[in-house]
């Protein structure tokens, strides 16, 4: 193994750490390494004995051995997203070898760039050539568990790959998968797997035509006795194949008068559902629009008291794309969990709505800090008597809630941890006083850059207390980042027992005791705050 620092085409064996005679230094001594050119395998060869290098070649295979499957684990949860790094996994699974790695892989994510325009007029083969490596990894890792693939390039045919992953991949339980109109048609093949989980994703440019996306359903009907979770289909009024074991259901919305009915035939004993909602990616500002959204929710809402009363009886989560989608559902029945987004623009109104009809125990409330209207609105909004629903009657069911602030690593150059995340907690503390929250988590999922990694954890002991002051029913305070976990507080306030009448029962300072990072999470997971973490889009 040759390791070169500067000067790559000195002699093997030379090893020089100032060269005086360098013309560009003449005169001076420099004081920094130029080169270091030796082959390390040499160098260990000739001051180990045979004895130590035995030993020593034992302890690395064992560390291989211990070491290579909880490596191979974390495959998949990161996309692949560069053809180099296609073909530096194929290499690292020894395909074919007599040490190949392949059979430790579970889980794969791929998500390689499409061609651009110039590399298809030219022709480039590279991409495909990446796309071929693809296939070869699908061949020869039969123990795959989990598998996501998000784009596709014009120059290799999907039908080809999911050819490969219905025959191949026997053990596959978990698809995600992006579905061209073509790929669409020959869904049916993945009834040759026993698979439980099944996100279809559609491509945005061009959008797949509504006819396609409703032919899905109809298409993977052989999955019906295995399938558990189904994310983003539409039900269709012609199905008379019920998915009975269907639990956590991905619904896209629509507005069609039937939508209720077919969903609850075909889907009958749904405890989780998302709502997805494609068709309301458009302006909101119109008349047009709030008209066709309140007409659909009053329909659905009759639907549900009328003809649907005790349906899913076992439905306990609903989360929510779009506000549209929750809005139109009109499902008025208390649920335990729900998540919706803090839209900026006039669907806010919409939110207060949802929260009284469904009355959840945990509500999480998701606010994008990239949206362009960041500066223009949503400060404004927060600060505003909006909030006031919090305290609503209506709402006292609510005592949980999770504010995830999202985005702090894509906010232009003059948003920042200090400005919008801060003040968007401040006028979140000013609703707190007559809310009766008793836990309250602060998440910041992605991947923040240090500086405002480090602005969050330097700031959430300061957070926590301005809103446990805020609110005297919270108990417990999170702040959650990708970088330093979970930091977690259990908040307090101890009653004074005095004598004088007057001072009987008065409350003392507040008091936080931190808590570890473990028992934060067994909170959250035992007051049921970690149901939407792990959401598929």
């Amino acid at each position: 193994m040759s390791q070169t620092l500067r000067q790559p085409f000195r002699t093997p064996g030379t090893s020089a750490v100032t060269d005086p005679t360098d013309n560009r230094n003449r005169g001076e001594m420099p004081t920094f390494v130029s080169a270091l050119n030796t082959d390390v395998h040499l160098e260990v060869m000739s001051f180990l004995s045979t004895s130590d290098l035995s030993s020593l070649l034992q302890t690395c295979r064992h560390f291989l051995t211990i070491g290579l499957p909880s490596l191979c684990l974390h495959a998949g949860r990161r996309p692949i997203e560069r053809g180099q790094q296609v073909v530096s996994f194929c290499d690292f699974l020894r395909v074919g070898s007599l040490d190949s790695r392949d059979t430790h892989i579970q889980s794969l994510w791929f998500r390689l760039r499409m061609a651009s325009p110039s590399e298809a007029r030219a022709g480039v083969s590279q991409h495909a050539d990446h796309w071929k490596a693809v296939l070869t990894i699908l061949y020869n890792c039969p123990g795959l568990r989990s598998l996501r693939i998000d784009t596709w390039d014009d120059r290799v045919d999907p039908v080809i790959v999911l050819n490969v992953i219905s025959t191949h991949l026997k053990s596959l339980e978990d698809l995600s998968i992006t579905l061209t109109p073509d790929l669409a048609e020959d869904a049916h093949r993945l009834s040759l797997i026993p698979l439980r989980r099944l996100t279809i994703q559609w491509p945005r440019n061009p959008p797949a035509p509504l006819e396609v996306r409703r032919s899905v359903l109809w298409t993977i009907r052989p999955l019906a006795e295995t399938l558990v979770e189904l994310n983003n289909v539409i039900p269709r009024s012609d199905m008379r194949t019920a998915f009975p074991r269907i639990v956590k259901l991905g619904l896209a919305m629509d507005r069609s008068e039937t939508l209720i009915r077919d969903a609850v035939r075909t889907f009958p004993n749904v405890t989780h559902i998302s709502l997805h909602s494609e068709h309301h990616r458009r302006c909101h500002w119109d008349v047009v629009g709030p008209r066709e959204d309140k007409a659909s929710r009053d329909h659905n809402k009759s639907r549900w008291s009328m003809d649907y009363p005790r349906a899913w009886p076992s439905l306990t989560a609903v989360w929510a794309e779009d506000l549209c989608g929750a809005y139109c559902l009109g499902f008025v029945r208390s649920i335990q969990v729900l998540s919706l987004p803090l839209t900026l623009d006039s669907r806010f109104s919409m939110l207060p709505a949802i929260v009284a009809e469904m009355r959840p125990r945990f509500l999480e409330l998701r606010v994008d800090l990239d949206d362009p209207r960041i500066c223009t609105g949503i400060l404004d909004r927060l600060r505003m008597p909006n909030w006031q629903w919090l305290a609503d009657p209506a709402n006292a069911s609510l005592s949980h809630l999770t504010l995830l602030l999202d985005g702090l690593d894509r906010v232009p150059v003059y948003a920042s941890y200090q400005t919008e995340a801060r003040l968007i907690l401040e006028g979140f503390a000013s609703a707190l006083r007559n809310a009766s929250l008793t836990h309250l988590l602060l998440r910041y999922p992605g991947h923040q850059d240090t500086g405002i990694a480090d602005g969050i954890v330097a700031d959430a002991l300061h957070c926590a207390t301005r809103l446990a002051k805020a609110s005297e029913s919270l108990c417990w305070v999170g702040v959650e980042t990708y970088a330093a976990g979970l930091l977690c507080w259990d908040v307090s306030r101890p009653q004074v027992a005095e004598s004088n009448s007057a001072y009987r029962g008065r409350v003392k300072e507040l008091v936080m005791v931190k808590m570890s990072g473990d028992a934060g999470v067994r909170v959250l997971e035992e007051e049921g705050m970690h149901a939407f973490k792990y959401v598929n889009l």
